[in-house]
């Protein structure tokens, strides 16, 4: 097989990080961190429209 190194990586990866794919606390905080860098975006947006 050609990509045996690149599976046998995703393979490692899988076993170490994957109960995090299924882990509500984890989504939880990724769906935060998305909603923080979106407000803050705005914010930004909102700032510079007011000349601050």
């Amino acid at each position: 097989m050609k990509y045996t190194g690149q599976v046998s990586q995703w393979k490692r990866q899988l076993l170490d990080e994957g109960i995090g794919v299924f882990s509500v606390r984890e989504r939880t905080q990724r769906e935060q961190d998305a909603l923080q860098t979106d407000l803050f975006e705005q914010i930004g947006r909102l700032k510079m429209e007011l000349g601050g």
